[in-house]
Parts: structure tokens; sequence; C-alpha cells
């Protein structure tokens, strides 16, 4: 998700792709059919962790139906281990809004990854185009 509302995401995700809410029906659907929570993950930055991106997110994303991932994000002129101490605090923050909501949830504290800057290969290689293009 990225983002608690369509506009913004569209921002992060310029490229016409499924709706918040579309997501949403189709996560309680899955979660209908196989009998397991879907989960999303929500990067967490200073402009999308407040209590009205709290309210976006549970009027499109049943928190009785969906569970959370909160990430730290490493911008490119960042270190994942700067990144980490940074944005921890905020996360933790915005995590307890999230659990009064009724997420279950957990932090992706990618510690130990500043190699590669993140904790997939997507990430890594993403990263390493960016590098290329300076």
């Amino acid at each position: 998700m990225h983002e608690s509302n369509d506009k913004d995401r569209s921002k992060l995700i310029p490229t016409k792709t499924s709706s918040l809410a579309s997501i949403g029906v189709f996560g309680e659907r899955w979660a209908i059919a196989v009998g397991r929570k879907p989960f999303f993950n929500y990067c967490v930055h200073k402009e999308n962790s407040n209590p009205g991106n709290v309210k976006e997110l549970t009027k499109v994303l049943n928190p009785k139906i969906w569970e959370c991932t909160l990430s730290v994000i490493c911008e490119k002129d960042n270190t994942m281990k700067n990144a980490i101490e940074s944005q921890l605090d905020l996360i933790q923050s915005f995590a307890g809004l999230m659990v009064n909501a009724g997420y279950s949830l957990r932090v992706f504290n990618p510690a130990g990854q500043d190699d590669i800057g993140g904790g997939c290969g997507q990430l890594w290689y993403f990263q390493e185009w960016l590098k290329n293009k300076k």
C-alpha cells in the first residue's frame, strides 16, 4: 500500500493500478477462500503517519481481516543504519496508532542489512540501478 489514500499512492506508484478499496475487497475475498489473513506493507514517513492516515486505512483495509507490516524507508542518499535510527521512533509511534485501531502488525527493521540496503533482492536491484544513474 505504502500510502493511506489513492491520491498519495498514485504519486508513489505512477501507473494505473488497483485502488486501495479494490485491494481491500480482494484481500477480504482471499481471506475467506484460504482461511488466512492477508498482510499489507506500509512504508512509514512523516507525511503518512498521523491518526488521519490510520482512519483512511481502516476504511479500506478492515483491521479484523488485514494485518500490517510497517517498514523503514531508506532514501538513496542515506544508509540503512541511519534510516533505521532516524525513523524507528516514528514507526513505533505510528505502530501504536495502528494497534489502537485494531491491526495486528509487525515492524520490519532491516538492521544488519546495510550492505544491500533492504530486505529483498528487488530493493537491492533498484538501489544499484539508482547508483548507476548518478
